[in-house]
């Protein structure tokens, strides 16, 4: 372009925009000017309307007053308090006197019975109106009162002043006015407003409508008339709170006797006072018709701007003309610039990209390609351009591609789709990403002048990645769902495991208060008690065990154990329930031939075998079942428990270890019990570093096996005697404190020492535990919870050793989580007792620590 094609559209460029910064400028102070015009005329006209609504305000007031006090007046006459002659024509007098703005004149008795009215109606004599709200009120105050709209006896609606009459200072009826709805407006507000312009209205406080032009308004809710709409709503909050002001309202307007359609109308008002109430004067206009005065400099304005855009735009035109050609010939060498660039970028941009791309006619024949797709076809230019078919080639050859080239050349669009190809057939693929190839494929047209399709261009993407691992969440979203359906069952199950027992504790508990029990009633009930209570904590236990697990804190604790002793203990304490269920409990011949010791955790494996015996006399009905373990070859233990119960259905044996999951899981009839006992057993014996499977026939029996390593135990094992002591001596009665802040747990604590206690002490909390202490230091045994209020166990425990090192503290605790024991002793605890805590257990600890041998 040369320099002076430059400066002129420079020069153009400019002027467009002082012109366009002369109109924003312009219509600026213009707007500022008609905004500042408009405010000040709404203003005026505002003042003007409230000067209009307050001059017929002070008249209706004044009208309203001075009837007031005629009446007061013509109360104090003789013959109107007596009711004796004259008093008619007293009253007859006054109302031709006022009959072009008064209905009626009334004399009313103390009862609330209408004694006389002119004009005259015979119905109305003896009426009784005591109900009428007016009514109730003057007899209520002995007040004058102004009534609101209510329909009189005589049979109209009308607005009523009532003075109180007095005999002797006693209340002696009232005296009325009736007046007419429409003879004060008619009088006041006729002159404000008019059919065109405004509308006006007398509105009493109860919002019901004095005055109105519009037929059938008056006597009917100013709310109810205009729809209840939110702007008739605000306006009524601003009369209710001020004494004038403006607002806005939505009813019908109406040209002479024609109602039209809901307006949104500007209002005015100004309140009567009128004593006890007041009355409203509203006025409303058509917002527009109070800037009607301006429509004239508005239209003068608006045609002056108009004549000057024009005359602007043919300015400008002449000179764009002159300006385009020259800016078109400016573009055209820019665009032939920019095109050739962009061509450059695009072949650089297609022969770099690592996925094939290439350009074919409607025959399949390409016409260009990339890099990608030459290595992956093993080609070069010269056989592909021209002569290769994508189309054709077998290594390539796809229905779905064809169809989809013949409809992008149909229907003019571009294609996205995913083709699974066999990777085998695609020359230079790493088989080893994938046996399947996934490639997302994208053909779109390319358009001569004539918007007619000449080519389509090609892209492959290898999506094989992505597809595997939507597969996988695909998968992992089944088991979650899978997970979730067996925890919600797991839960059903454990509210059925806490009720149940708990059903037996405290129906049984209720059945003991029973009178006249026998013995043998009330040790079946206990019993019952008793199971139901172990059943309950064996449920808990269960909980425990398989969140320690999962957590990761269940840890293993190695010891010599003797299997022979180990299985003997659990034939004996399973043999009174198999023999109770007519059931034969057997240990396997080869296990007692064998003395077998090793080295592993004992809790642990006594819980397995626990589990397995338990779960087998659970699902067995009648038969046996046996139990045993064997040496094998591979220095391995192999553990058995054979029942010939139920049997467990081949779709239910895999997952009867998972968590929350019992092999009946579907049956309506579900046996009782967790869910997690398989699962525990499982995670057990895997922590000990063994398997664990199950082969069973449906209906015929089942047998667990599992296995553990063979470690054998270095030293000759040692048994002691693990009889329970059921009491204990000491050489002195025992002074004691139970620390515990739940009032049953301390009665039964109470209730199992009291035989050999001195004294017994009860604190419920920490801070009272360290304070009996120190007031008794003869003390000789402290029973420590751990869980208190004010001051923790622990706490409070160490404490009572800053003062006292001798005492005997066991901590109790229904939290007996790993390392909790360690805790209360490295707090300064002797020993440690779980919750709930049996008799046997709590009296062998104070034996260790008490007995008549220790002090």
């Amino acid at each position: 372009m040369v320099p002076k094609q430059r400066k002129f559209i420079e020069w153009t460029s400019k002027r467009y925009l002082i012109i366009i910064v002369f109109f924003v400028l312009f219509y600026f102070f213009f707007n500022l000017i008609y905004t500042d015009i408009k405010n000040k005329t709404k203003d005026d006209f505002v003042k003007e309307q409230l000067l209009l609504a307050k001059t017929a305000a002070q008249g209706i007031s004044t009208l309203l007053a001075t009837y007031q006090s005629d009446l007061t007046f013509i109360a104090k006459y003789a013959p109107v308090i007596d009711l004796s002659t004259g008093y008619k024509k007293c009253l007859i007098d006054y109302y031709k006197m006022h009959s072009n703005t008064l209905d009626a004149i009334t004399r009313v008795n103390a009862s609330g019975r209408i004694v006389y009215t002119y004009p005259y109606m015979d119905s109305v004599i003896g009426q009784d109106i005591s109900w009428q709200d007016h009514m109730i009120k003057i007899f209520a105050t002995h007040k004058p009162v102004i009534s609101d709209i209510f329909m009189s006896v005589q049979g109209y609606n009308t607005i009523a002043i009532h003075v109180p009459v007095f005999k002797d200072k006693e209340f002696n009826g009232s005296l009325a006015l009736l007046i007419p709805l429409n003879k004060i407006g008619n009088k006041f507000l006729d002159n404000i407003g008019d059919e065109k312009n405004g509308h006006s209205w007398l509105i009493s406080e109860n919002l019901f409508q004095i005055y109105c032009r519009i037929p059938g308004h008056e006597g009917a809710s100013f709310i109810q008339n205009t729809m209840s709409d939110v702007n008739t709503l605000e306006l009524i909050d601003k009369i209710k709170g001020s004494e004038n002001g403006t607002g806005f309202s939505t009813h019908q307007d109406f040209s002479g006797l024609n109602t039209k359609k809901a307006e949104k109308k500007f209002v005015v008002y100004q309140r009567i006072p009128l004593g006890s109430t007041y009355w409203t004067i509203l006025i409303s206009f058509d917002e527009a018709e109070i800037y009607s005065s301006l429509s004239k400099f508005r239209l003068r304005s608006t045609v002056f701007l108009f004549i000057l855009f024009i005359a602007v735009i043919i300015y400008v035109f002449s000179l764009a003309k002159v300006s385009n050609i020259m800016k078109g010939e400016a573009q055209r060498k820019k665009a032939e610039r920019l095109l050739k660039k962009s061509e450059q970028k695009f072949r650089a941009l297609v022969e770099n990209n690592p996925f094939p791309m290439w350009i074919a006619d409607k025959n399949g024949i390409l016409q260009d390609a990339n890099k990608a797709l030459k290595a992956i076809l093993n080609l070069t230019d010269e056989d592909l351009v021209g002569k290769y078919s994508v189309l054709k080639d077998e290594n390539l050859q796809n229905d779905e591609l064809s169809l989809k080239i013949k409809s992008v050349f149909n229907e003019q669009k571009t294609v996205d789709f995913t083709l699974l190809w066999e990777a085998n057939k695609i020359k230079h693929i790493d088989l080893s990403r994938a046996h399947d190839l996934w490639i997302n494929v994208t053909l779109f047209p390319l358009l001569n002048e004539k918007n007619e399709i000449t080519n389509i261009v090609c892209q492959w993407i290898d999506i094989s990645e992505k597809i595997i691992a939507e597969k996988e969440l695909i998968s992992a979203k089944e088991k979650a769902e899978e997970s979730d359906h067996l925890k919600s069952a797991f839960l059903a199950n454990m509210s059925h495991e806490i009720r149940t027992p708990m059903n037996g504790i405290l129906g049984f508990t209720g059945l003991l208060k029973k009178p006249n029990l026998t013995g043998e009633e009330e040790k079946r009930y206990i019993n019952i008690i008793e199971q139901s209570g172990q059943r309950m904590l064996d449920t808990l236990q269960n909980i425990i065990d398989i969140s320690k697990i999962e957590s990761g804190q269940e840890k293993i604790s190695l010891s010599d154990v003797d299997l022979g002793l180990l299985t003997q203990e659990l034939l004996d304490f399973f043999q009174p329930e198999a023999q109770e269920n007519n059931l034969r409990l057997s240990i396997s011949k080869q296990s007692t031939d064998h003395k077998i010791n090793i080295k592993t955790d004992k809790d642990k494996l006594n819980s397995i075998l626990t589990n397995l015996i338990k779960n087998a006399l659970k699902y067995t009905h009648e038969g046996s079942i046996e139990f045993g373990c064997t040496k094998e070859a591979n220095d391995q233990l192999k553990f058995y428990v054979k029942d010939s119960g139920i049997g467990i259905p081949v779709k239910r044996q895999n997952a009867i270890f998972n968590r929350f999951e019992q092999a009946d899981i579907e049956d309506k009839n579900v046996y009782e019990g967790s869910g997690l006992g398989l699962s525990i057993t499982k995670a057990y014996v895997e922590m000990l570093g063994g398997n664990i499977w199950v082969e069973s026939i449906e209906k015929s029996g089942s047998i667990f096996y599992f296995t553990l390593p063979y470690n054998p135990a270095v030293e000759t094992i040692v048994h002691t005697d693990n009889k329970k002591h059921e009491d204990f001596t000491t050489n002195k009665p025992l002074k004691i404190l139970i620390v515990e802040d739940e009032e049953f747990a301390a009665t039964y604590l109470n209730i199992l020492l009291e035989d050999f206690a001195k004294e017994i002490f009860i604190a419920n909390n920490g801070l009272e535990a360290v304070e009996t202490c120190k007031n008794n230091p003869d003390l000789d045994l402290v029973l420590m919870d751990i869980k208190l209020p004010k001051m923790n166990g622990l706490t409070a425990t160490q404490k009572i050793r800053e003062f006292n090192k001798d005492i005997l503290i066991i901590a109790q605790t229904a939290f007996a989580q790993m390392g909790d024991r360690e805790k209360c002793l490295n707090a300064g605890c002797n020993d440690f007792i779980s919750k709930p805590i049996e008799k046997d257990n709590l009296f062998g600890l104070i034996n260790k620590y008490l007995g008549a041998n220790k002090r």
